[in-house]
């Protein structure tokens, strides 16, 4: 098409306007291409817009599902964290319950022993034995307790 646009402006027009004519046709050609990619680079970046919105708004809704997430397990840990106290608390309170029923009965059983005339008993009749030396040098053991007042020798 450029070249008969160009014989006819060979023929029918001066030769200089011919020419300024003929570089401007080529100028608009060249330029007509360069819009032509522009207007695909153009249709192909609003394409690459589009997706990118549209992977924009899913992550947003991604993002509002986390923080949601995120509330309902930090409100369940609280709940937990104070499950535990509780039960902490109510095993220690257990085990101190035990601890004092169990100093309440060695408490009777002691009770009961010492009040028991057989163990009174055993523990006046005790005996003890002592090492004394005599003026000789040479070492008697002495018994004490309540029924003997006897000195046995060594020899």
């Amino acid at each position: 098409m450029l070249e008969e646009i160009n014989k006819i402006i060979e023929k029918n027009l001066p030769q200089e306007v011919g020419k300024v004519l003929q570089e401007r046709l080529t100028v608009a050609e060249s330029e007509s291409l360069e819009l032509k990619d522009l207007k695909e680079n153009f249709k192909a970046q609003t394409k690459n817009y589009g997706e990118c919105l549209e992977r924009l708004e899913n992550l947003r809704g991604k993002e509002s599902e986390i923080t949601a997430r995120e509330k309902n397990v930090v409100t369940q840990e609280k709940e937990l964290s104070k499950r535990e106290n509780e039960l902490a608390k109510t095993l220690a309170e257990l085990k101190a319950a035990e601890a004092e029923k169990r100093a309440e009965g060695i408490k009777e059983i002691v009770g009961l022993v010492f009040k028991s005339p057989v163990y009174r008993r055993q523990t006046s009749d005790y005996k003890s034995y002592t090492p004394i030396y005599n003026n000789n040098g040479q070492s008697e053991i002495k018994e004490t307790g309540t029924n003997s007042n006897e000195t046995i020798s060594e020899e």
